[in-house]
């Protein structure tokens, strides 16, 4: 079993998407993976939810998590650390920030330094290429963007305008790393420490395309509530006619159609069917 592959288990191990014993009859090479395996077995036991009974059992359910944090501007008056959502509700360790934190830190069990989420992005390109507009005069919001490479290929596929955001401050410290490799990229993406629950007021009608991969996933696992605040923000952020594409493999069906409701969003794509996360573009009406 390769690396992925291990990982791809462990997180639907975590998350109730497969049972521990179905996995131990499973062979695995690397024994640190495995010990993972158990230690994460032990961790959920006591607080695993059934939540999961939509196509969504059978994808890669991969998340990554929202949270508030200390804002690296503290001029903008945005929230602190003492104003944290609370997670100790949380449907899974995915959903917490302690375990995103340490992750970006080194102390996870993905790649501190990058990893891609569902899929890279030459997988999604096509997409971006024949479901949204141009990206030359386009700007672009990223929710959670973790220690996700993407940023690199959507700044080189032709967007220049770029806020991407994640609420662990370890994270950007990743990203900034990576943009490093590109003084134009750098120039070009603005990467702040937000909650997607609790945005700027300044960005209203502000965005174009709002892209995501995994953080609403992340979200809904946080805890009762938390994925509709942030939809509701996406929405405020977004222009009316604006574009969000939604990459994502753990939020059950029903409740996305709560979320993005036909009276106010126009499913341009509906990923519902798609193997692995679904690809999922959303028009805003009004």
């Amino acid at each position: 079993m390769d690396c992925k592959g291990s990982s791809i288990l462990l997180m639907r191990l975590a998350i109730g998407i497969i049972s521990f014993p179905a996995v131990t009859g499973l062979f695995i090479s690397n024994s640190g993976f495995e010990a993972s395996l158990f230690r994460l077995q032990a961790s959920l036991s006591a607080r695993r939810h059934s939540y999961f009974g939509s196509p969504c059992d059978y994808r890669y359910n991969v998340a990554r998590c929202q949270s508030n944090t200390q804002d690296m501007d503290k001029s903008d008056g945005k929230m602190n650390d003492e104003d944290d959502f609370d997670d100790s509700d949380a449907r899974s360790q995915f959903g917490t920030k302690e375990y995103w934190q340490d992750m970006y830190n080194g102390l996870g069990d993905f790649d501190a330094e990058e990893y891609s989420w569902y899929y890279g992005f030459e997988t999604l390109k096509p997409f971006f290429r024949d479901f949204l507009p141009s990206p030359k005069n386009s700007r672009l919001l990223v929710p959670g963007v973790g220690n996700d490479g993407t940023l690199l290929d959507l700044h080189e596929f032709g967007y220049s305008n770029i806020t991407a955001y994640d609420y662990s401050s370890s994270a950007i410290d990743r990203q900034s790393e990576l943009l490093s490799y590109s003084s134009q990229a750098s120039a070009d993406i603005t990467l702040l420490v937000r909650d997607a629950r609790n945005l700027d007021e300044a960005w209203t009608g502000t965005y174009d395309v709002i892209f995501e991969k995994g953080a609403l996933d992340a979200i809904y696992l946080s805890g009762e509530g938390y994925v509709d605040l942030a939809v509701k923000e996406m929405k405020r952020c977004l222009k009316v006619g604006g574009y969000v594409m939604s990459v994502s493999g753990v939020l059950p069906e029903d409740h996305r159609r709560n979320i993005f409701p036909v009276r106010d969003w126009e499913w341009v794509r509906d990923g519902t069917d798609d193997l692995k996360a679904g690809c999922f573009i959303l028009r805003r009406k009004r």
